[in-house]
């Protein structure tokens, strides 16, 4: 009598293993763990920017296609993503968000995760832009004199009168003062060191400080220094959020149009235009990469 038995390709144990093999790879094809890796392998990006990226995907990207794997993936499913943002007039993020987008999809060809074409590549030409390039601004030395007189008569915390007062004097990313601590400081040098961790050129910056920001963080050190941060928020151990910063800025000022990162464009403004203040100088202060990257190489100038 011949026993039957069951080939190794119908096999139970052997099913099952392939099954769960080609789970594991699925898992590892699937959009938000793509983001993950892609992520990962950015060494040169500052850690506000990348929680910045995964803010925008966890609120406008993953809700649609998170648990998609990459290769389901189509053209018309991004832009349909895309399109609820350019519907909320999100216009300068949306951009950031579909250039994004496209590198994710880089990185999955890349590694093989993606078959054929990148499904972000086709989006540039069928979204909005935004009208105006750059954040709004103050108009003039004087729309930026009736604003610090604002400041000057705010009678909410001096805590977000103070961070809105070192915003404009020192010109710095709002988030790299948001996040800034004490141990960044040296008040007797008058001098701010940003590590590398927090700068978007992935260089520590130097920052010479002014004798009105000198006596501003004395004014703040005895009421936020003991939390480690300079401006922390309702949880101590957590900087305050962007938003935060935004809301003051609309509060200040409802009907003018202007923004936190603004104050560094008015600041480039009004250098610049000044004439007396070297070019190589103002990019430095701004802590800009020099656009010359053979320049770049050779000059190591700081001009603190």
């Amino acid at each position: 009598m011949t026993r039957n038995t069951p080939s190794s390709a119908t096999h139970p144990v052997q099913q099952k293993r392939r099954l769960a093999e080609a789970q594991a790879a699925d898992a590892e094809t699937i959009f938000r763990s793509v983001v993950i890796e892609w992520l990962g392998v950015k060494d040169k990006i500052s850690d506000s920017y990348r929680e910045k990226i995964i803010a925008t995907f966890v609120a406008n990207v993953y809700p649609r296609i998170g648990s998609l794997p990459v290769k389901e993936i189509t053209p018309p499913l991004l832009l349909s993503t895309l399109k609820v943002m350019e519907a909320r007039g999100v216009l300068e993020l949306m951009g950031k968000c579909r250039a994004w987008l496209r590198q994710v999809f880089d990185y999955a060809k890349a590694t093989g995760k993606l078959k054929g074409d990148n499904p972000a590549s086709c989006l540039v030409d069928v979204l909005k832009k935004p009208e105006s390039e750059g954040y709004p601004t103050f108009h003039n030395r004087n729309d930026a004199g009736d604003f610090l007189r604002r400041l000057t008569d705010y009678h909410g915390r001096p805590e977000t009168r103070l961070v809105i007062w070192l915003l404009m004097l020192t010109a710095k990313c709002p988030s790299e003062l948001r996040a800034a601590t004490w141990s960044e400081f040296d008040l007797d040098k008058a001098e701010w060191t940003i590590p590398k961790e927090r700068m978007k050129t992935r260089q520590p910056h130097t920052v010479t400080l002014s004798r009105q920001t000198v006596a501003a963080l004395k004014e703040l050190e005895p009421l936020t220094s003991y939390t480690g941060l300079l401006f922390p928020g309702n949880d101590p151990t957590k900087p305050i959020s962007e938003m935060t910063l935004t809301k003051a800025f609309k509060l200040l000022w409802p009907e003018y149009r202007t923004v936190p990162h603004g104050c560094r464009h008015f600041f480039s403004t009004m250098t610049n235009k000044h004439g007396q203040f070297r070019h190589d100088v103002i990019e430095a202060a701004l802590a800009h990469k020099d656009r010359d990257a053979i320049r770049a190489t050779y000059n190591r100038a700081t001009y603190h």
